[in-house]
């Protein structure tokens, strides 16, 4: 059924709320309205957070069922296209001030020279006539301008702002009625005209009351913080502390009122017996009624205040309120925005009104642009001038719906996005990669006439690709370099098995007086440089006390430390002796460290007394005595005094101070070793089990980072190198791979949020950063806050600019471009800690792509698969990579027989490898990663399995059984729910779901806190008793039941239903933001 207002074009030029708030209505009521934003969006998309699919929730909650235009008014085919639009339309909404629209030709007159009929709706603060009329303001700046600060509260209270936008949406709603009576005229008469709606205007409406007391009795309105014209009506706390309202407006509620407080008498009190009489004894009975109140809880209140027939309710928080199922039944949920309430328009029509399962949700930035040029008459050459032009902005390459995962459309690529920065020549001349290519040329003979052929032959010829890679660098490897692969096979390849190397030859070959070899600040500006011959003194002499202390190739030596210069030290010292490092971040909580660390045995632990963390400082040592007191092995403890210079090992059983361990200086003797002996313990968790410590070989982790650093990040001695990471991350191995090619690693300890985003950006101009690097979340967050490091520091060094972690969203490739540098090299890449290397990334010599990286990685055999294995070009599918790489991993500790290694990446394609994320290879050669397809949470680009959730939420007395999916993709937002069976006689409560994140939060990490936690009758399994992860998650994204899991597989079949329903009803039913205010 079409609403009453089908056939209506909207043109929507207003910001923020107010404007698009009145357009939002009439889109609700059938029109098409198309908002046009300027290149950088509706301001209301980044006031936040929070924020969902780069849009603030301010923006979601006023922008349903839109289309978006992005679009430069300002220049003249801006305004071009602006004309030829409203001349299609019948309604345009605007909120610019007058000397704007005069300076653009956007006034009434104008824009009724163009389209007579035109319905001219302005929102303005104070009116367009008068000496306000160009004065800038906003709910609040009208709020206070109009008296309301004084409404609300005490007498000597500070003025209040209602903290809700009441201006702004009661404008909003007032301009929606003047449209629609102006539609109503047109449709009568054929004639357009000018509707205003002003801000103070509303403010006043609001106000009615106490502006005619002032006008009537000449002084100020009092103060209150209940209805002020009738008693008793207001707010009270009962027995149990819970607040409730109650109100009484006439003599037979008050009689009423007195039989449910059993104060019969007070109907005949000359004080209580008019409504006059209880408004001016309103204060000595308020204070009667408290003690009345305090008897009794407030829900026994309300219910007999209820059974009364008086209007009454709780006193609810935003979550109690949308917990209660009458009040959450006003809400409906939208399919694409799973999570999120729509919260309809105030009158619902019988007939022709809004029908929320047929809203679609706001509209991502320029989502739209290059459908309305296409009807405004502009061809695939001229939209693509006016990109160029930066007249136009369109959306993202990529999926827009999650129609095309459930099926209902193929997940193909839309048009090429464009090409945001292109090399110089002088760029790719200098490139090590096109020195590499001409090296290949001159020495094997082998030319190759671009990248893409390069990779091609480098998964070709996996024996010739990794031999010249050795070759060329020089990497130290002794002894017989062929066979490269003994064993070509997934998992069990061997490679080099004749050379021997340390990861520790490569990094001293480059030691150098010229240059520091690390650089620390914290956030406490704190500031560190080491030099070569410094690091190598600490390097050896920590070897030699680790050998006097029994350590031998093989043992394990753990440390638990921040990003400071000593783990750099430590790390490479136990790496020279052979023994096999493993490193978990300080801030990591005893469950979580202690489940990784006990796997593998440790002889040795490197421990710190405690870090800094947003200007606070965090002792650790108490959690440093409960955590040893749970690894048994530990035979030494080397303590370093980071927080506390003054902090003593004496306190720590079997413990050392750092200084103490580098007293006994020593050279330092690198052990050789064979090609895939273990170097490193990293664990990435999967959906069973304790985390999976992956070991990785020397010589695997030597090449592919040198690989990396050298061919794919462009890294060259002398560059200064930092990629903000904890050093629970893979990233911090990374950074410590700058050495390996002669880098200077720069590295920062503490907060990057803190104070404020600009922190990382200031930490890269004081140092001079050629590289800096961070996950996808962090430039995306920096966008949101406003940052524009450009205007923090100086950037001229910086050439290049990383990301990992997550899919970096295009909105941030732009940013970046738009905020940092326009000629710089913006590289993102994915791969995993799972081989400590990366699938797909960049290269220097190659165009940039919004919302693309650029290659996929030399030496990576990676495809696009779908379910029946068949490669997929154009199309998103599973990652696979079809060949091995040398740092994929050796084995998994613990594991005989390699059944945990071949669970986590090769059951679902024998003898190849799945990575578990959602991959298309573009026809330019380029790779968008859309997120995950398994069962692993990925938050933020840390993973972590769902087990050792399950291990903390399941140690409350009150949760039976739990289960968590995390829904990331196709470029969105994460949602991850949590799911719990509870025990009988406990109940879900505010309390408990606190309890529940709480815990998460302390054992593991706030960023595997989940989004919502919700009771289910019971938790599907299989018959062996696995919990079914994978199809509920599927089923969640739109799957049918019948392709997502086998009933007859399982132990309680019945059980999926839930499930099942609740995928139906996130099907069906629509969601929206409200709004945050």
């Amino acid at each position: 059924m079409a609403g009453v207002l089908d056939g209506i074009t909207v043109v929507d030029l207003s910001r923020l709320i107010a404007g698009p708030y009145a357009s939002m209505a009439l889109a609700d009521l059938g029109a098409r309205v198309i908002k046009v934003e300027s290149l950088s969006g509706d301001d209301g998309r980044h006031l936040g957070p929070p924020f969902l699919q780069g849009s603030s929730m301010l923006f979601m909650a006023s922008n349903r069922g839109k289309e978006s235009l992005a679009l430069d008014i300002r220049k003249p085919a801006g305004r071009e296209i602006l004309h030829r639009l409203i001349e299609r339309a019948q309604v345009v909404v605007h909120n610019f001030r007058a000397d704007f629209a005069e300076e653009h030709g956007l006034t009434y007159d104008a824009l009724r020279a163009l389209k007579p009929d035109l319905i001219y709706a302005a929102v303005s603060a104070f009116g367009e006539e008068g000496a306000y009329r160009l004065r800038p303001a906003v709910d609040s700046v009208v709020q206070g301008a109009a008296g309301g600060f004084y409404a609300s509260g005490e007498a000597g209270d500070d003025p209040i702002r209602i903290g809700l936008p009441i201006v702004d949406v009661t404008c909003g709603m007032c301009g929606a009625f003047g449209i629609l009576a102006a539609i109503m005229h047109w449709r009568q008469t054929g004639r357009g005209q000018r509707v205003e709606t002003v801000l103070a205007d509303a403010m006043f409406n609001l106000m009615a009351t106490r502006v005619a007391e002032y006008a009537l009795e000449g002084r100020e309105p009092a103060r209150a913080i209940n209805l002020p014209l009738a008693a008793p009506s207001r707010h009270f706390r009962a027995a149990d502390r819970r607040w409730f309202n109650v109100s009484v407006v006439n003599d037979p509620a008050f009689a009423r009122f007195c039989a449910v407080i059993g104060r019969p008498e007070w109907v005949g009190d000359a004080r209580y017996a008019t409504n006059a009489g209880r408004v001016t004894h309103r204060p000595e009975m308020a204070e009667a009624l408290a003690a009345i109140f305090a008897t009794r809880p407030a829900a026994a209140w309300v219910d007999a205040f209820a059974a009364a027939d008086l209007p009454c309710g709780p006193v609810n928080t935003v979550a109690e309120a949308m917990a209660d199922p009458v009040l959450a039944a006003r809400f409906v949920e939208h399919p694409e925005l799973p999570g999120l309430p729509l919260i309809p328009f105030p009158a619902h029509l019988g007939e022709g009104g809004a029908r929320p399962d047929a809203i679609a949700p706001p509209p991502r930035l320029g989502q739209h642009s290059a459908a309305v040029l296409k009807e405004l008459g502009f061809g695939g050459d001229a939209v693509a001038q006016l990109v160029r032009e930066r007249v136009v902005r369109l959306a993202a390459d990529g999926p827009a719906s999650v129609a095309a995962l459930r099926g209902d459309e193929p997940m193909n690529a839309a048009a090429a996005p464009e090409a945001i920065w292109r090399p110089s020549r002088e760029r790719v001349e200098r490139a090590r990669l096109t020195n590499f290519i001409g090296w290949l040329k001159q020495r094997h003979g082998r030319d190759f006439a671009d990248y893409h052929a390069l990779w091609q032959w480098s998964v070709d010829d996996l024996e010739g690709f990794w031999a010249a890679l050795v070759e060329y660098f020089d990497l130290p490897l002794q002894g017989e370099r062929t066979p490269v692969i003994a064993e070509r096979r997934m998992p069990g390849a061997r490679w080099f098995p004749g050379a021997r190397t340390n990861y520790v030859s490569q990094i001293f070959r480059n030691a150098s007086t010229e240059r520091p070899a690390i650089v620390f600040r914290n956030e406490a500006d704190a500031r560190d440089e080491v030099s070569w011959a410094r690091l190598q003194a600490e390097v050896g002499a920590l070897a030699a006390w680790l050998r006097r202390q029994g350590v031998k190739p093989g043992d394990r030596v753990v440390a638990w430390l921040p990003n400071i210069p000593q783990a750099v030290s430590a790390f490479l010292a136990v790496a020279s002796v052979g023994a096999v490092w493993s490193l978990c971040s300080p801030e990591m909580g005893v469950a979580a460290v202690v489940d990784r660390f006990r796997q593998i045995e440790p002889k040795v632990l490197f421990a710190v007394d405690g870090y800094r963390w947003s200007g606070k400082a965090h002792d650790r040592r108490a959690v440093l005595d409960e955590m040893l007191a749970q690894l048994p092995t530990l035979e030494r403890v080397v303590l370093v005094p980071y927080l506390d210079p003054a902090a003593d090992a004496a306190a720590v059983r079997n413990g050392v101070n750092w200084r103490d361990a580098l007293r006994d200086s020593a050279p330092l003797q690198i052990e050789l070793l064979p090609f895939d002996h273990p170097l490193w313990v990293v664990y990435s968790s999967g959906t069973t089990g304790l985390p999976k410590p992956i070991v990785h070989g020397h010589g695997g982790i030597l090449v592919e980072h040198v690989k990396t650093m050298a061919l794919h990040n462009d890294v060259v001695a002398g560059d200064r190198f930092h990629w903000y990471t904890t050093t629970g991350w893979v990233m911090w191995n990374l950074n410590v791979a700058a050495l390996l090619v002669g880098a200077v690693m720069c590295t920062y300890d503490g907060n990057p949020a803190w104070p404020d985003y600009s922190t990382l950006w200031r930490f890269c101009g004081r140092e001079g950063l050629d590289f800096f690097g961070a996950g996808a979340a962090f430039f995306t967050l920096c966008e949101k806050h406003g940052i524009e490091p450009r205007s923090v520091a100086a950037m001229g060094k910086l050439r290049t600019v990383g990301s990992t972690g997550s899919p970096l969203s295009p909105e941030s490739y732009r940013w970046v471009y738009d905020k940092v540098r326009r000629d710089i090299w913006l590289t993102p890449m994915s791969g995993g800690t799972d081989f400590a290397g990366a699938f797909v990334g960049g290269v220097p010599t190659l165009p940039v792509y919004v919302g693309e990286m650029q290659v996929r990685c030399l030496g990576a055999d990676v495809q696009a698969w779908d379910d029946a294995g068949k490669p997929l070009f154009d199309e998103v599918g599973e990652l696979v990579c079809t060949q091995p790489i040398p740092s994929m991993p050796l084995y998994l500790w613990n594991d005989s027989g390699g059944q945990r290694l071949h669970d986590s990446y090769f059951d679902v394609y024998p003898g190849v490898w799945r990575h578990g994320d959602w991959l298309r290879i573009t026809p330019r050669g380029g790779a968008v990663i859309y997120g995950r397809s398994d069962a692993t949470i990925n938050r933020h680009g840390v993973r972590m399995g769902t087990s050792e959730l399950y291990s903390v939420v399941e140690a409350l007395p009150e949760v039976m059984d739990s289960l968590v999916v995390d829904l990331e993709f196709l470029g969105r937002e994460s949602w991850m729910p949590l799911f719990v069976v509870l025990r009988p006689g406990s109940a879900l409560d505010t309390t408990l779901v606190g309890r529940i994140t709480a815990a998460i939060r302390e054992s593991l990490s706030a960023r595997h806190v989940p989004n919502d936690v919700i009771a289910v009758p019971e938790i599907p399994r299989t018959l062996t008793g696995k919990k079914l992860e994978v199809p509920v998650k599927k089923l969640l994204l739109g799957q049918p039941a019948d392709k997502v899991a086998n009933r007859d597989a399982m132990a309680n079949p019945a059980s999926l239903d839930w499930f099942v329903e609740l995928a139906q009803r996130r099907a069906r039913q629509p969601v929206n933001a409200t709004d945050p205010n």
